[in-house]
C-alpha cells in the first residue's frame, strides 16, 4: 500500500476521528474510523428507523416557508410531500454532461432560482435533462427566497449537527476523548464529474468550517475498504461491483508489490442504468396490481360503466417509497421471514383511502425476477457473469458485492448462483450474516456491509493518511513490423501511476521511416502489458501469436483480417487515434519529403501523459550518428532563409542533408487522447 511517512498512530482512547461521507441518490451514509487498528462504524439519524443510513432529502413546508432535513422530513406527518426533493438531484443541476446551454441554464436554477422538482415515484417517471422544460411541463414547484443551493447547503448543515451529535454520543460511551478532532472523507460515484465534486467539496466545506481531508471516488473507495478488510492478498485481484439505487459499475482492485490498484476502465462493462429504484417500481407495481381493482366508496361495482377506481395521492407517493424501502429491509433481514412478520410485511398505500397489503418473501422473489430467472435479477446476473468473462479477469477469483441492491432478500444468492454456475471457485464478499451481531445504533451489521463500504473506505483512507494515487487504467501502444508481421508495441502498461508532471513513455525499440512515410498509423488501448507479451503468454491467445525477433513479440494481424479480430477480442485492443487513416511522414525545411529507396531515418514513438490523464502522441527524430546523410526529394515548396517559400528549390532533384535534422510528424493521429484512468 502506499502511504506517506505522515500516518498518525491514535491511542486506545483516539483524540482524533475520521468520518466518511458517502452521498448516493436516496440515502447519505456516515462512516467514522478511529485508532491504530482502524477501529469503524456507522452513525445515523433516528436510531429507531427501520432504514439503513440517513435520507437525502429535503421537505419544503409550504405553510411555514421552511426546510426539513433528512429523518426530520418524517416530521411532516399527513401534510403533501410532493415537494420533497433529492439532493443529489439538485447538485446534479451543475453536471457537464449536458450541452453548454443548458448547463447554463441549469446552472442559473441552481445558484439563483426558487424551482424545484416534484417528487417522482416510481423511478420510471424522471426528470429532463434541460430544467427549463421541467418548469414548463409543471413538473417543479415554486419555493420563494430559497435556491437549490441554499438547500444544499441547509442539508450539509443538518449533516454537520447530526455527526457532531453521533461524536458526542461515542464520546459518552468512551470511545474517544472529550476533546477529539475530527477530518471529513468524500465518496464521489466514479460517474460524477468535476463541476459536482467542486460543488460536493464547496458544500462539505460550507458546512464542516475546513476543506475535505481525502475526496475519492468510489471505485478507490471499495478498493480501499476491500484491503483493509482482508479481502486481498499479494498478487491476487477482486472484482468489485457497486450496485447503487440507479446503475451497477465495475471495477478491479488488485494488490500488487504492496500497492492497491483500481482500475474501471474499457477493459469492463459499461454501467448498467438498473438498480435500487427499478427494485422499488416492481414492488410498487405489484402492491398497487393487488388493490387496482378496488373501488371508491358509494360508486358501482367494477365492470359496471360508471364504476370509478380509487386515485393514487401524488401527495403521499414519498411516504410510499419509505414503506416499501423499509419491507425490503425486513424481508432482507436474516429472520425477516419468522415471527410477527411470518405472514408478511405490512405495506401502507395512501389512496381515497387508506389502504394496507402485506408483502412476502416469496412476493419480493417473484418481483424482481428471481423466482422465474428474469427481470431485474437477469440483468444483473447476466451482468456479472459477462464481466467475469472478459479478458482482463482472468486471474480473478473473488468478487465483492457493494450496494444497497445487494441487501435486497435473495437477490446476492440468486446472482452468486448464476455466477458459480459458469466460473468454479469464486469467493463472494461480504458474508452472509446470521445476525447474531447486536445493533446499537455505531456497529455496522454484516448485512450492512455493503452499504457502507464506500464510506469506511474514505473514513480509513482520510485516518491512514493513504496517498490514493490515480494509475493508467489500460496500456497504450501501437504496431510495429518485425519479421514481415505487424506486431503490437506497447508504450505504457497499465497499472502505472500518473506523475504529477507530464510524463514520456516510448517503445522500448526505435524504428525507422523512409520513402514517402508510413501509412495506417494506430494509437492502439489494451489490458496486455510488456510483462505479458515477454512472458508470451495472455489467457485466450496462442502459443503461435508470440515470436522472438530479438525481443519477444505479438502477433496482431493485418488491419481488417480475421486474425485482428480474434486478437483484439482477446486483448480488447482498440483504436484511440488514427482510425480514419493516420500517418509518419518526414520534413526538412518545414516542408514535407520523400527519403530515395535504400535511405531511412530513426525514430522514437511514444505519449506523453499529463497528470490530469489527457495523452498526446510523441515521435521524433532518433538518429544517433550525427554525421550520417540521407537522400531526400521536397514534395512542397521548403522555407526560404529569409521567410517565406523558397519556389527556386527543384521539386524533382535529390538532395543531400544530415538524417539528423529531419523531423518527423504524424497525420492523421488525434492531438489529444483521454488515457482512461482508474
Amino acid at each position: 500500500m502506499c502511504q506517506t511517512e505522515e500516518i498518525r498512530l491514535f491511542m486506545d482512547k483516539a483524540d482524533g476521528i475520521c468520518i466518511g461521507l458517502d452521498l448516493g441518490s436516496d440515502t447519505l451514509k456516515i462512516a467514522y474510523a478511529y485508532g491504530e487498528d482502524a477501529r469503524y462504524g456507522k452513525f445515523i439519524g433516528d436510531k429507531r428507523s427501520l432504514g439503513v443510513a440517513i435520507p437525502a432529502v429535503a421537505y419544503y413546508d409550504k405553510a411555514t416557508g421552511k426546510w426539513l432535513y433528512g429523518d426530520e422530513v418524517d416530521m411532516a406527518g399527513e401534510r403533501s410531500l410532493v415537494t420533497v426533493v433529492k439532493i443529489r438531484d439538485l447538485m446534479s443541476l451543475l453536471s457537464e454532461a449536458r450541452s453548454a446551454k443548458v448547463r447554463e441554464k441549469n446552472t442559473n436554477y441552481y445558484r439563483s432560482g426558487d424551482r424545484f422538482p416534484k417528487f417522482m415515484f416510481p423511478a420510471g417517471r424522471r426528470m429532463s435533462e434541460d430544467f427549463g422544460e421541467a418548469v414548463r411541463r409543471d413538473m417543479t414547484f415554486e419555493a420563494p427566497g430559497h435556491t437549490p443551493e441554499s438547500v444544499c447547503e441547509g442539508y450539509f448543515a443538518y449533516v454537520r449537527r447530526l455527526t457532531e451529535a453521533n461524536i458526542s454520543a461515542l464520546q459518552k460511551r468512551g470511545d474517544i476523548s472529550e476533546n477529539v478532532k475530527y477530518k471529513v472523507a468524500l465518496v464521489y460515484p466514479a460517474t460524477a464529474d468535476k463541476t459536482y465534486i467542486a460543488e460536493y467539496s464547496r458544500l462539505a466545506e460550507a458546512a464542516f468550517g475546513v476543506p475535505p481531508d481525502k475526496v475519492l471516488s468510489f471505485t478507490k473507495a471499495l478498493g480501499m475498504y476491500a484491503y483493509e478488510a482482508g479481502m486481498l492478498s499479494e498478487g491476487e485481484s477482486l472484482l468489485i461491483f457497486d450496485m447503487g439505487e440507479e446503475t451497477i459499475s465495475v471495477a478491479k482492485a488488485s494488490l500488487a508489490n504492496g500497492m492497491v490498484v483500481v482500475d474501471c476502465t474499457d477493459g469492463h462493462n459499461e454501467p448498467l442504468a438498473v438498480g435500487g429504484r427499478d427494485v422499488d417500481g416492481a414492488i410498487a407495481d405489484h402492491i398497487r396490481s393487488l388493490i387496482s381493482r378496488r373501488e371508491a366508496v358509494g360508486y358501482p361495482s367494477y365492470g359496471d360503466p360508471s364504476h370509478i377506481s380509487e386515485t393514487w395521492l401524488h401527495s403521499k407517493l414519498y411516504l410510499f417509497m419509505k414503506e416499501i424501502k423499509e419491507a425490503k429491509v425486513v424481508l432482507s433481514a436474516p429472520d425477516g421471514g419468522e415471527g410477527l412478520f411470518a405472514d408478511g410485511v405490512p405495506v401502507s398505500v395512501n389512496c381515497d383511502l387508506y389502504i394496507e397489503r402485506k408483502l412476502t418473501r416469496a412476493d419480493l422473489k417473484k418481483c424482481v425476477g428471481i423466482t422465474d430467472g428474469s427481470g431485474v435479477a437477469k440483468r444483473i446476473a447476466d451482468y456479472v457473469t459477462e464481466e467475469l468473462t472478459r479478458p482482463v479477469n482472468h486471474e480473478v477469483k473473488k468478487v465483492f458485492f457493494s450496494g444497497g441492491l445487494t441487501e435486497t432478500y435473495a437477490l446476492a444468492d440468486y446472482i452468486k448462483a448464476c455466477a458459480s454456475e459458469k466460473f468454479r471457485g469464486l469467493k463472494f464478499y461480504p458474508v452472509d450474516s446470521d445476525g447474531s451481531e447486536k445493533d446499537d445504533g455505531f456497529t455496522i451489521l454484516r448485512n450492512e456491509d455493503s452499504v457502507y463500504a464506500p464510506a469506511v473506505g474514505g473514513a480509513v483512507v482520510s485516518l491512514k493518511n493513504y496517498n490514493v494515487r490515480t494509475v493508467i487504467a489500460l496500456s497504450y501502444g501501437t504496431w510495429v513490423t518485425a519479421a514481415s508481421r505487424t506486431c503490437l508495441a506497447v508504450f505504457v502498461d497499465r497499472g502505472m501511476p500518473l506523475e504529477d508532471e507530464p510524463r514520456l513513455y516510448l517503445y522500448d525499440n526505435t524504428f525507422t521511416v523512409g520513402g514517402t512515410g508510413i501509412r495506417g498509423e494506430k494509437l492502439f488501448s489494451t489490458v496486455i502489458t510488456r510483462k505479458d507479451i515477454e512472458a508470451c503468454y495472455f489467457p485466450r491467445l496462442k502459443t503461435t501469436d508470440f515470436f522472438i525477433s530479438g525481443m519477444p513479440h505479438l502477433d496482431i494481424g493485418d488491419d481488417g483480417s480475421s486474425e485482428r479480430k480474434r486478437i483484439a477480442k482477446a486483448i480488447n485492443l482498440v483504436t484511440v487515434a488514427g482510425k480514419g487513416g493516420g500517418g509518419i511522414y518526414c520534413v526538412h525545411r518545414g516542408a514535407r519529403v520523400e527519403l530515395m529507396s535504400g535511405y531511412s531515418v530513426s525514430c522514437k514513438e511514444g505519449i506523453i501523459v499529463s497528470p490530469e490523464g489527457r495523452a498526446r502522441p510523441y515521435i521524433s527524430n532518433a538518429e544517433r550518428e550525427p554525421g550520417r546523410k540521407v537522400k531526400i526529394r521536397y514534395t512542397e515548396y521548403p522555407e526560404a532563409k529569409g521567410g517565406g517559400k523558397d519556389y527556386f528549390t527543384d521539386l524533382s532533384a535529390w538532395t543531400e542533408v544530415r538524417a539528423g535534422e529531419i523531423e518527423i510528424k504524424f497525420s492523421g493521429i488525434d492531438d489529444v487522447i483521454d488515457v482512461v484512468t482508474g
